[in-house]
């Protein structure tokens, strides 16, 4: 394969690395420090914005690993879901989340989310029709994940993006059982 297209497995070794090595290093480093020197360019700006050197590598990675521009880290996968809904939607919003997900989900959705003022409809990731029906002119993103957890369901992903897509909503798929390894949310749309 061309350098333009690396296989996954180079990816997996060498994406988001930055160009030439730091310092000539064949593996990157892992710096413990927490003062850096800013770039007149831009760079770290802030500890606490997680853009430490690390940080900022392990973002790369992740990005390249999944085909996208960019990723962040989270320290787990409730605190990802939490930011990536709190990133879209205001209060007033309507979701619509696939009727199978993980139970940490299903909790900030039915939980929290009225404390916040967003509104939440479940539907079966199957059945575009209930997609429609569930549709309002406040929604603003649909949230499902790859494969179901615990229950392995897997809904019509390309559907559903194809859905969001026409209706001008963000997809949002929780891609933890497949990993980018075995399916890429972004490239499928």
């Amino acid at each position: 394969m061309s350098d333009s297209h690396p296989r996954f497995e180079t990816l997996a070794v060498h994406g988001g690395e930055p160009r030439p090595p730091l310092e000539g290093s064949v593996v990157y480093p892992i710096f413990q420090g927490t003062v850096y020197e800013t770039p007149p360019e831009g760079g770290v700006d802030y500890l606490r914005y997680s853009n430490t050197p690390t940080q900022t590598y392990l973002h790369g990675k992740l990005a390249a690993l999944e085909g996208a521009e960019a990723a962040l880290a989270t320290a787990s996968g409730m605190a990802a879901i939490s930011a990536a809904l709190h990133s879209v939607l205001s209060s007033g919003d309507h979701l619509i989340v696939a009727g199978s997900v993980y139970g940490g989900t299903h909790l900030l959705v039915t939980e929290h989310a009225p404390r916040v003022g967003w509104k939440v409809d479940f539907v079966d990731a199957d059945d575009p029709d209930a997609w429609e029906a569930a549709l309002r002119p406040e929604t603003v993103a649909v949230y499902t994940e790859s494969v179901s957890n615990p229950l392995i369901r897997i809904g019509d992903l390309a559907g559903i993006a194809r859905f969001a897509g026409n209706n001008g909503l963000t997809s949002i798929i929780d891609n933890t059982f497949p990993t980018p390894v075995n399916f890429r949310p972004h490239e499928a749309g």
